[in-house]
């Protein structure tokens, strides 16, 4: 909680759950588009309390988004932290450069090798490196190290430095269902806050603890290309989407080659578990209430995808085909202490000195919520490690 709040400079001010003063800066979305406010309509209208800050520690209820804007511009993460000491005599920055291999000295990593304009380039490390290519190109960068589990690097004809298992293991997402489709009434304006700006959490059971259902409702026609096939979607359409927040299947990530930028085989084992099926046939049929809402009757022509309601088969054959990513891939370096941790409590890569993970790969269950955040507020961590490892370092150094 301390490193989420020295993170964010929240619109309201600091609270026992917000920061203020941080580097990135936080805001509701404003000026919401028609699709989105009626979200926040046809929420309240269906029973959900309104939430003024969908961030809380409980968030059942529709409201604004949160979004990462500043003076009406995106504030990321490197607009917030790199930025401001790009110009650090002991900082360089080299863009269009690919990391392609570890360099390591028995088990101990001293640097890394990475092209730049067609040439291969070697960087030492005096202390450590820090890893943070995200959730596919960490575990593939490891493996191309000859770091990861021993059968599949044999099989790639690659030695084995460090046998890790859980390499490319754990990898999981949200599922978005790209499907449930209307046309408007009157012509749409062009979207705004990111396609979408409200949002809600609900469970997909009443005896849940806690949402695992989060809905989106972008101002455009977003579906997945064999809804398109299925059902010609008109221009002036919208979406309301559903989105699986609490995953139980889990996949797993293998490089197919031995090249730097080989095709990777990425196997999310989307809808394996049953209980995620469940979750989204209940999602879709809360989309279709929440559309029969009089917020979105007054905008709605004519359902597009599905055109009615549907039985469970219908139902359950519709999300498959509706079935997308959420583009929050985390999981294959997971932290941890069983066999298939690849890092432990303070980043550090298991059996391998001198190297570290920050990025969302480490995440050992994903989040039910976004994962930017938690993403930045891993990279907190990593900053307090490093300064703390630093004075250790200093204090050990014998003084004349």
């Amino acid at each position: 909680m301390p490193l989420f709040k020295k993170s964010e400079d929240w619109e309201d001010g600091a609270s026992e759950f917000r920061g203020a003063g941080g580097p990135i800066r936080v805001e509701r979305a404003r000026n919401l588009h028609p699709v989105a406010a009626a979200l926040i309509d046809a929420g309240r209208s269906y029973g959900m309390p309104y939430l003024d800050d969908v961030n809380v520690p409980a968030p059942e209820g529709v409201g604004p988004d949160n979004l990462n804007v500043r003076d009406g511009a995106r504030c990321s993460p490197s607009r917030a932290y790199l930025r401001p000491v790009i110009g650090h005599q002991s900082l360089m920055v080299l863009t269009e450069a690919l990391a392609v291999k570890l360099t390591l000295s028995g088990t101990r990593c001293t640097g890394l090798d990475f092209l730049l304009d067609g040439q291969v380039h070697s960087v030492r490390a005096s202390r450590e490196v820090i890893l943070c290519a995200g959730a596919i190109h960490t575990p593939r960068l490891l493996l191309l190290s000859g770091i990861g589990p021993q059968a599949d690097l044999h099989q790639l004809g690659l030695d084995t430095v460090i046998d890790l298992p859980g390499v490319g293991r754990n990898l999981q997402d949200h599922i978005l269902l790209t499907g449930l489709c209307f046309e408007a009434k009157r012509p749409l304006p062009p979207p705004n806050n990111n396609l979408g700006g409200s949002t809600f959490f609900w469970k997909s059971r009443s005896e849940l603890g806690v949402p695992d259902l989060k809905f989106v409702a972008p101002g455009v026609p977003l579906v997945s290309s064999e809804i398109a096939a299925q059902y010609p979607i008109p221009p002036n359409a919208f979406s309301i989407v559903p989105g699986l927040v609490r995953v139980q299947s889990r996949g797993y990530l293998r490089m197919k080659t031995t090249q730097h930028d080989g095709p990777l085989e990425i196997q999310p084992h989307f809808l394996t578990e049953q209980a995620d099926v469940d979750a989204l046939v209940a999602g879709v049929e809360l989309g279709l209430d929440i559309a029969s809402q009089p917020a979105y009757r007054d905008l709605i022509k004519r359902w597009v995808a599905p055109t009615r309601r549907m039985s469970q088969e219908e139902t359950v054959a519709f999300l498959r085909r509706a079935c997308s990513t959420y583009f929050h891939p985390v999981g294959t370096c997971a932290m941890g202490s069983g066999s298939e941790a690849v890092v432990d409590a303070e980043l550090l890569v298991r059996g391998v000195q001198g190297l570290r993970i920050a990025d969302a790969s480490v995440m050992p269950t994903i989040p039910s919520a976004n994962t930017q955040a938690p993403a930045v507020m891993i990279g907190e961590f990593a900053s307090r490690l490093l300064v703390h490892s630093r004075l250790a370092a200093r204090e050990s150094v014998p003084r004349s």
